[in-house]
This record gives C-alpha cells, structure tokens and sequence, in this order.
C-alpha cells in the first residue's frame, strides 16, 4: 500500500514538476534562513496506535541534513514466516500470537546529491532501539518468550526523496542496521508455570526501512 501511495505522488510531481534548483541555488536557503522538514509516516498506520513515526530534518547547506527520528510500532511477529507455514499446511496458520512494541530513536546525516529534500540520498547515522516484545506459541516449550532488550547500532540506508512544489515532500529510504543487543530474555511454560531468565548480549543485525511525508518550511 505504501508503494502504491509512493508511486502515485512521484507520478503527480513528475506531472508538474519544475527542473532541479542548480547548487548554490535553492530556492529553500535563500534568505539566510535555516531549512526544516518535518514528515510522519501514513496516518493509516496510526490506527490502534500499530505505528507512529516522525522525523525531523534540519538542513546545512545545498545537500547536507540532520535527521532526527523516532518510531514506535507493534510486535506483530514473524510474518512473512507465518503466512508460509499457513500455505505449507495447507490454510493453517501458526497457532502463534505476538504482543509488546518496539521503540526506535535514531539521528543521522542525510547527503543530497541531487539537491536539498529532492532526489537520491544517502543517510548514515546511529540507532537506539528498546524492545519490549512477546511471543506466545502452544506448539513448543517454553510457550512464551519475552524479549526485553536495547540495541544500540550504526545504521546506513539509501533512498529518495520527492519535493513537490517547494512545500510537500515524500521521501523513502532502505538500508541496514548493525550494533549490540544486551538486556535479558524470559521463558515461561504453561503446564508447570516455571520461569527462566536469560541474560542477553548479542550482535544485531537488521534491515531497515522507511517512509515519511511531509512539510518543509524555513526558519
């Protein structure tokens, strides 16, 4: 759906956009001003509160950013694994439920080939994440996993942005994570309620991947 949402808008600026701003030139640092964007994701994402996210983009100079960014999202397990072992069984799906959020606070810098909240960027940037997630499947024991960990990582991604007119911006980025997961790990089984404790330290390794749509106004 996100794709589609995409595709559609970079159909529409194409319609009626106007050539890229030379270097040097951009309409959006005129004036001595500081630029900013500020973009969320989908709002119908934010139903039941499954995802809210928001980033912050303070710009430098021509193609230089500063993105400040914060998401925090549903556990909602394995799910591409799910809806396998749904097909493989034959219309029957894990007996699995997810539950918790994860909490993501990252800032980056965001370079502009192109020119400033318009075309290719690349981001490179460090990552908090707080994970306070569960997994409950009758089918093994323990039932019950609880992950109650935080990761600290460096983060690199890719992507591009649409500047619509000099107001509206759309912009979608990729990439991956790698940093270390410490906290701990509990197990629980139903039959006898026993509960183990594990302490967790670990490398993380994730992909990553965004959008955000938005205003850019100057200061």
């Amino acid at each position: 759906m996100q794709v589609l949402f995409v595709s559609a808008m970079w159909a529409a600026a194409n319609a009626r956009a106007e050539p890229a701003p030379a270097s040097g030139a951009n309409p959006v640092l005129a004036g001595g001003h500081v630029p900013i964007a500020l973009g969320t994701n989908l709002p119908i994402l934010w139903k039941d509160a499954d995802t809210l996210a928001a980033s912050l983009y303070v710009g430098g100079f021509d193609h230089h950013a500063i993105r400040a960014n914060v998401a925090s999202y549903k556990n909602h397990g394995p799910v591409v694994t799910d809806a396998l072992s749904a097909v493989l069984a034959g219309g029957e799906g894990s007996e699995s439920s997810s539950s918790g959020r994860t909490t993501d606070v990252g800032i980056g810098w965001v370079y502009y080939p192109r020119s400033l909240w318009s075309g290719l960027m690349l981001e490179a940037g460090a990552l908090r994440r707080a994970r306070d997630v569960s997994v409950h499947d009758s089918n093994r024991t323990p039932e019950r996993v609880s992950t109650r960990t935080t990761v600290y990582a460096a983060r690199a991604m890719i992507g591009w942005s649409w500047l619509l007119g000099q107001h509206v911006f759309i912009a979608t980025g990729v990439g991956l994570s790698i940093g270390r997961e410490s906290g701990a790990e509990i197990f629980e089984t139903d039959h006898d309620r026993k509960m183990t404790r594990e302490s967790v330290g670990r490398i993380d390794t994730k992909g990553e991947a965004y959008l955000r749509v938005g205003a850019v106004f100057d200061l």
